[in-house]
């Protein structure tokens, strides 16, 4: 507690997970020197869809997190910002930032707007490949091309408005917009969020 109208929170978090990390359903497109795939019969390897050639994907049996958290509230008269930031780290090379901003402005009879704003960035693992070439295939210890291991880019916004009543009741209605971006067509996602909630206690 900073003061009677500022609180402030600080963590720190280590996550360690030992064992097999590697999803057995993803697989890694092999492709030419002109980076067009190649054909499972002329390489060898597994025929999966359309007859492209793929190997599946091989992660790090660990993974070590280190997360940053720093949250921020203040209360006006009325109204209350709040404001967080996450830092990650890991030892596959990953890093990201999280910046989460609300601020709720309180209106009589108890009714509440609060708009928010979320931003997201990563970056990509150490062993994060779109594709592989055949040529690479006998150096390479680890890859995958999970886009959640890849550069991606989130943003969260929209408002949130609600009604509070004093016998602990509170109903509230949602309405956010998603987009996240990053290298490969399977990480581009557009998305609209909605949510009615009722909250209450005895």
């Amino acid at each position: 507690m900073i003061n009677r109208n500022w609180l402030m929170q600080l963590n720190y978090s280590v996550s360690i997970s030992d064992g097999y990390q590697t999803d057995p359903y993803k697989i890694v497109t092999v492709v030419d020197a002109n980076g067009d795939p190649l054909e499972a019969e002329s390489f060898g390897a597994a025929d999966i869809g359309v007859g492209d050639a793929h190997i599946f994907e091989l992660r790090p049996d660990s993974r070590t997190k280190n997360a940053l958290y720093w949250e921020n509230r203040y209360h006006f008269n009325r109204d209350v910002l709040a404001v967080g930031y996450r830092f990650m780290s890991d030892d596959w090379g990953i890093t990201s930032h999280t910046l989460d901003v609300k601020y709720r402005f309180q209106f009589d009879n108890g009714w509440f707007l609060q708009p928010h704003v979320r931003w997201y960035e990563q970056g990509e693992a150490d062993f994060y490949r779109e594709s592989v070439s055949a040529a690479d295939l006998n150096t390479l210890d680890e890859v995958s091309a999970d886009y959640r291991l890849g550069n991606l880019t989130d943003t969260t916004y929209g408002v949130k408005l609600g009604k509070q009543w004093k016998n602990n009741q509170q109903w509230s209605f949602r309405v956010e917009s998603f987009q996240q971006s990053g290298d490969s067509d399977a990480s581009e996602l557009d998305a609209l969020i909605t949510q009615v909630g009722y909250t209450f206690y005895w």
